[in-house]
């Protein structure tokens, strides 16, 4: 089945297309700036990993921490969590994005880096100033999420009687590196 090619600026930013995204930016570089879309450019962009557009974009002035026209109110860099694109968050971060911004929910990106059991970008998001102990809506720290058991492949391991319905494995990797963190900051 062959798909029709990205009609806009957006659609093309949405499936990683680079090429297709400059050509339309060169016709209408305005459209970096536009919010007719509940996501900006940069949003579709992050969420399509491709980290090289993710740079265009940048490049070109697009806001780095605008929030969604949606009830989460993502910016950018949360976008790239939501859809596990660590290598767009490392970027975003490193030219500014804030990381320390509250999703609808209270939630940060070192939340969902804790809850993805992504201890190098744990680790990056506390060197570049995450806070350890903020807490979201339901009053929960990235420790909270970091203990919070993950269940194993398969429903029917998890069920088993006498069975551990869950592991920890990388949420324990990522909640002492949070751990270490708040050691070091408070010494």
């Amino acid at each position: 089945m062959r798909l029709a090619p990205p009609a806009d600026a957006y659609e093309a930013c949405l499936v990683g297309d680079l090429k297709r995204a400059r050509s339309f930016l060169e016709k209408n570089p305005g459209a970096i700036r536009e919010t007719d879309t509940p996501w900006t450019l940069l949003h579709a962009a992050a969420y399509s990993g491709n980290v090289e557009l993710v740079k265009f974009l940048l490049s070109r002035g697009a806001p780095i921490d605008a929030e969604a026209h949606t009830k989460y109110r993502n910016t950018p860099l949360q976008t790239a969590m939501l859809s596990k694109q660590a290598a767009v968050a490392r970027v975003l971060v490193e030219a500014g994005a804030d990381v320390n911004h509250p999703q609808w929910e209270g939630g940060r990106a070192l939340h969902d880096a804790v809850w993805q059991g992504n201890v190098e970008l744990v680790r990056f998001f506390l060197s570049h100033g995450a806070k350890a102990d903020v807490r979201d809506r339901r009053g929960e720290t990235p420790l909270h999420e970091a203990a919070r058991p993950q269940p194993r492949r398969g429903r029917e391991r998890a069920n088993r009687p006498g069975r551990n319905s869950g592991h920890l494995g990388p949420k324990v990797r990522a909640s002492r590196a949070c751990c270490d963190a708040g050691k070091a900051r408070s010494r």
